[in-house]
């Protein structure tokens, strides 16, 4: 597995060995011996959704307050989407800072997003189907949303017409609301 350490601290880009052949391919999206010696022995995987979207759809920012802050090892199973990272842990040197990065079913690329960072995508394709892998359960009663378009946090979100949002991330509250 190829590793690499993105802008924000812990947040990785794991692209997995590739096993490719005349019949297709196949590789490891998950193996408990590499998410320990990747992300370390304390990491384990309490709840996976599959998340379906259209082209245009944004979901996010999305987290949940502590005791059920939730790292996040997601992929693409189908598609492409524009990934985006946002650190909000208050004594954080980079607290407020965003970055971005393409994920992609066919480069096959993985994100791991530890616990104190808000998460949100928009779908690239006319599909994507995208797999989260949580360290935490859903609980509702802790979930967060950011404002995807705050326009403190300035995300270049690639479509800009056609965009589809959930109610409820419409309603989300700009970053410096909720500090």
């Amino acid at each position: 597995m190829n590793i690499k350490n993105l802008e924000l601290e812990g947040v990785l880009e794991l692209k997995p060995k590739l096993f490719d052949d005349e019949r297709g391919y196949l590789y490891e999206n998950y193996n408990i011996k590499n998410v320990i010696s990747t992300l370390g022995e304390g990491i384990s995987f309490k709840q996976q959704n599959i998340v379906f979207n259209k082209k245009g759809v944004i979901r996010g920012l999305h987290f949940q307050k502590p005791p059920n802050e939730q790292g996040k090892l997601i992929s693409v199973l189908s598609g492409k989407i524009f990934d985006v990272i946002l650190d909000i842990k208050k004594n954080s040197k980079t607290f407020g800072k965003h970055i971005s990065i393409v994920l992609d079913s066919y480069k096959k690329n993985i994100l791991w997003i530890p616990p104190g960072y808000a998460h949100g995508f928009q779908s690239l394709d006319e599909e994507t189907l995208v797999q989260y892998n949580m360290t935490e359960i859903y609980n509702p009663e802790l979930e967060c949303s950011i404002n995807y378009n705050d326009p403190q946090l300035d995300i270049d979100w690639p479509i800009k017409s056609d965009v589809l949002v959930s109610e409820k991330d419409k309603d989300a509250k700009n970053l410096e609301e909720l500090t």
